[in-house]
């Protein structure tokens, strides 16, 4: 298993919600075709570059092969299972008998996240408005 691939794949799996590629670019200072070209395997990141993306996601290098590791052999890393929207996917999928993939499966995580958010924000809402009649 090649370092490259795993990085990549850690690097892509990390790039979901509101952290896209071009919002990470733009906060590390690199060119979004160069963050793009790092993504589809066309380039690869010097090593102290590696570091800097690493580091701004709270990772260090060996942390982000690791991860991309056990994505490449099909384990669930510890970061999947830690986000509640692509737990709920996986046992759809699981259910369904079928997996999405690509943009679909990006896609679907992102309307998991957004309706989890939202049914967040409400329940503290609720609980708040609760509080505060216990409190009266």
């Amino acid at each position: 298993m090649k370092i490259k691939d795993m990085f990549r794949a850690a690097l892509k799996s990390l790039l979901t919600g509101t952290l896209t590629q071009t919002r990470l670019s733009n906060e590390l200072g690199i060119a979004t075709p160069l963050m793009s070209a790092y993504l589809s395997g066309t380039k690869f990141p010097s090593d102290d570059r590696q570091e800097m993306i690493a580091a701004h996601l709270g990772k260090t290098h060996f942390e982000m092969l690791e991860i991309g590791k056990k994505i490449l052999e099909g384990e669930e890393s510890e970061l999947i299972a830690m986000d509640p929207a692509i737990k709920i996917l996986l046992e759809a999928e699981k259910r369904a008998g079928a997996k999405l993939s690509g943009k679909k499966r990006d896609k679907a995580i992102e309307i998991l996240r957004t309706g989890l958010q939202k049914l967040e924000e409400t329940e503290i809402e609720n609980i708040t408005n609760m509080i505060k009649v216990i409190n009266e």
